[in-house]
């Protein structure tokens, strides 16, 4: 079929554009981003470059997890609750504490599903008589004496050691900062011995609105995880990538606009590789104050839970290891987001690291959240049921 058209050089298509514009400068075109660059508004085989990744950077029989989350309270309804949305969709759950002292014991001893657990960064953790013999994994900021005492625990299949990139996008930092920073935090908190250590992390991240963005983020994460454990001289293990929907742009007016969006930030997941994924009921932005009845509550997981369950198993989204690859777009934007990032992470290394490293860090988060702010007031960036089009 290809034969049948012609080839279009990047000369031709920009000829045939600034007849359109006439006489309007290309750049109308572009899009600027808060990450310091421009997306075109085309991309030809002029954009190829070699490939960034391989199915070496993904985990063996790579899928998106479906993982809801289970706000701890009493253990033997938890796990009731547990091994019913397992039944109804999901793939695993996770157990989330608040209690700076957390009993995590119970749940780890007796829950019947796949499941992982999340604590605050700041908890204790009696880790002595944790189990060792079944498949678990821990959502918590872990480091230095806490996480070197973790090294008993370690099993090929099981991930322990988390760094937490939403800390950077929940204040407003932009894709390339979010990475830089993350991993750097990651490297000052990551004991030793570093094989067992690298074998044993996962990140967490939250997915935004700007789908290709979000695709390429994911992948230029795995470029810079490859870096990195390379500067180590360890053997390669591919990175286990968490995502979730982010709250930032979700509507306390508009629930279905929250719906819509959780199911592109969703695509965005699975096309970008991420190895599990926690969907957003569209009511998650409501407060008790909006009268929201718990059938309505109920409905709203229920659709949050069948979300990846529709692009998995309807529209095989997960069927290949790494949906953009080969993509002009995509590859290009994944290089340039790794090669910013990797340069920005190496700043903050050449400072001492992330904690000697802090007031630059601030320096740079600050002016992309204020610009993101102001754009938002202003009705630049737009969201619907929000700032604009808001529902009566």
């Amino acid at each position: 079929m290809f034969s049948e058209f012609p080839t279009q050089s990047t000369a031709e298509w920009l000829e045939a554009i600034q007849k359109i514009l006439k006489g309007q400068a290309f750049e109308v075109l572009q899009t600027p981003l808060y990450e310091g660059f421009s997306l075109n508004p085309f991309y030809n085989q002029a954009d190829q470059i070699p490939a960034l990744l391989s199915e070496a950077d993904f985990l063996p029989f790579h899928t998106c997890l479906n993982v809801v989350p289970v706000y701890a309270s009493v253990p033997a309804e938890d796990m009731l609750i547990a091994e019913e949305w397992v039944g109804k969709g999901a793939d695993a759950v996770c157990y989330v504490f608040y209690d700076k002292n957390p009993d995590i014991l119970p749940y780890l001893t007796q829950s019947k599903v796949p499941f992982g657990v999340q604590i605050p960064a700041e908890a204790q953790v009696n880790l002595e008589n944790l189990p060792i013999d079944n498949d678990w994994w821990l959502f918590a900021e872990l480091g230095g004496t806490q996480a070197r005492s973790f090294a008993h625990l370690h099993q090929p299949y099981r991930k322990l050691l988390h760094t937490d990139f939403q800390t950077w996008e929940a204040q407003g930092a932009n894709v390339v900062q979010s990475i830089a920073f993350g991993f750097s935090q990651m490297v000052e908190n990551l004991p030793l011995p570093a094989q067992t250590a690298l074998d044993s992390m996962r990140i967490t991240t939250s997915i935004d609105s700007n789908y290709f963005v979000e695709i390429a983020k994911l992948r230029a994460i795995r470029v810079i995880w490859r870096n990195i454990v390379q500067a180590y001289q360890v053997d390669f293990t591919p990175l286990y990538i968490h995502a979730c929907a982010t709250p930032k742009n979700k509507s306390s007016q508009d629930a279905y606009n929250n719906l819509l969006r959780n199911t592109a930030e969703a695509m965005s997941a699975v096309i970008g590789g991420a190895d599990s994924f926690t969907s957003l009921p569209y009511d998650s932005a409501f407060s008790v104050f909006d009268g929201i009845s718990q059938e309505d509550h109920i409905f709203a997981q229920r659709v949050a839970r069948n979300t990846l369950v529709l692009l998995k198993e309807e529209a095989h989204l997960d069927k290949v290891t790494d949906a953009g690859a080969g993509s002009f777009y995509i590859e290009a934007l994944t290089k340039e987001l790794a090669e910013r990032a990797w340069t920005l992470f190496q700043t903050v290394e050449a400072q001492g690291g992330y904690s000697a490293a802090q007031d630059f860090i601030a320096q740079q988060i600050a002016p992309v959240a204020q610009k993101r702010q102001a754009d938002f007031e202003a009705g630049k960036t737009i969201r619907v049921g929000v700032n604009k089009y808001q529902p009566k």
